[in-house]
């Protein structure tokens, strides 16, 4: 069973403490750690579209300038983080990891963030579905393509705002669910490495159906903890019949306590014995980034969300198939 983390973690966005984020989750043994997100996660993916004047800002929300993007070039874009972790990796020899997790802010996503008139979600580009499903999917894959190319092997797309479009009885924005579907699987079309999608929250029926029909993707990545609820969405024969495999939220992200390791090897245990071993990697349910500020210590923030990834290690060690 392997370890990984979805990206983000509660420090203050420099290199050098990109670097240290780094360090201390090959110290600890995550063996599929992620390039830190020290910045949100939305910016760092449309900075590209900001500097071409594709979109602007004004204040902390994105507009579109564009009425028809149709060109882009992101000149091999990736974010500074990444480069610096592949810099880390190649001058410091660094082989006790099974690979580097690329996270990718997914097109539904960063659609959803940036805004036609007014900020507000129903005008945001997701009502353009043409756009988004050619404009925005064309961005994620060529930041896929770029990941690959810069060595990374573990491609996730970071959507959870696919909660909210494919709800329980409906789909937003007149979306089908053929929609969703060819739009992922073109990101990652022809990128043959192991690839992922985290969505957090709790995950429809409708939503299931659609992840489990991916083509291109093998990994998904959902939170168990704080949404037991996510364990009954699959089964082993489910997940088999699909070819899919669960990277599964062990614990909160959103408290700012180390859990006791019997608490999460407990669920776990509950994972195992419904997904078996397509259940393929443990890790927090989503980014630790939200424990900024949980304390009035910066200092003991980041100590929390290094210890809550300390102890997934732990519990992946004791764990037997």
């Amino acid at each position: 069973m392997y370890t990984t983390h979805v990206g983000s973690l509660p420090l203050d966005y420099s290199r050098t403490n990109v670097a240290k984020a780094f360090l201390d989750m090959v110290s600890i043994g995550i063996d599929y750690p992620p390039y830190p997100q020290l910045r949100g996660f939305i910016d760092i993916f449309l900075q590209p579209l900001l500097e071409q004047r594709i979109i602007g800002k004004r204040g902390e929300f994105y507009f579109l300038l564009q009425e028809e993007p149709v060109e882009i070039d992101v000149k091999e874009y990736i974010p500074e983080e990444s480069i610096i972790v592949t810099n880390l990796v190649s001058t410091k020899s660094i082989s006790n990891i099974k690979g580097l997790r690329a996270p990718i802010t997914g097109p539904f996503t960063l659609a959803s963030k940036i805004f036609i008139k007014r900020p507000s979600f129903m005008n945001s580009l997701l009502s353009r579905k043409k756009q988004t499903l050619e404009f925005m999917v064309d961005l994620a894959r060529s930041f896929a393509l770029t990941f690959k190319k810069f060595g990374y092997d573990f491609l996730v797309l970071d959507e959870p705002i696919l909660g909210t479009i494919v709800g329980v009885k409906r789909l937003l924005f007149n979306y089908k669910p053929e929609d969703i579907l060819s739009g992922l699987d073109r990101v990652f079309e022809g990128l043959y490495t192991l690839r992922g999608i985290h969505v957090c929250g709790r995950i429809s029926k409708g939503l299931v159906e659609i992840l489990l029909n991916l083509e291109n993707i093998e990994v998904l990545d959902h939170e168990f903890a704080d949404s037991p609820e996510n364990l009954r969405n699959y089964d082993v024969e489910v997940l088999e019949s699909h070819d899919k495999f669960i990277a599964f939220g062990c614990l909160s992200s959103k408290k700012a306590i180390v859990e006791r390791k019997e608490e999460i090897l407990s669920l776990v245990k509950s994972g195992l014995s419904r997904y078996g071993r397509r259940l393929l990697m443990i890790k927090p349910d989503c980014g630790l980034g939200g424990l900024r500020g949980a304390t009035s210590n910066p200092i003991l923030d980041y100590k929390i969300a290094i210890d809550k990834l300390r102890r997934i290690v732990e519990v992946a060690r004791e764990v037997e198939y």
